[in-house]
């Protein structure tokens, strides 16, 4: 085998095997902790967010931004959700310090 074809073999073995990456992978910041579970994220007209435990304005604010930016994608009237019904769900087990620090998470 030529070496033009042992690297056009790589090349083709390695562009095959990037959708197997990690989910993680494309997620950053990291969070602690995270629950991956199967299936979609459908966001639509029924589309809420809520969050839970310890009551944190960070992620109330982020949350605010996540709807914003929803919203100008795609049109829809999004809210914030006072209800464990809602499909986006962030579990908070303590509020942040007052000023971010170094391995708050």
């Amino acid at each position: 085998m030529g070496s033009r074809t042992v690297a056009a073999l790589l090349l083709f073995l390695s562009m095959a095997l990037l959708p197997l990456a990690s989910a993680a992978d494309d997620l950053m910041p990291v969070p602690t902790r995270v629950t991956w579970g199967e299936g979609r994220l459908s966001v639509d007209a029924g589309f809420a967010a809520f969050s839970s435990g310890a009551a944190d304005p960070r992620i109330e604010a982020s949350l605010g931004r996540l709807l914003a930016r929803l919203r100008g994608k795609t049109g829809l009237a999004l809210s914030a959700a006072r209800t464990k019904e809602a499909r986006l769900q962030v579990k908070a087990a303590a509020a942040s310090a007052a000023l971010q620090a170094l391995g708050e998470d």
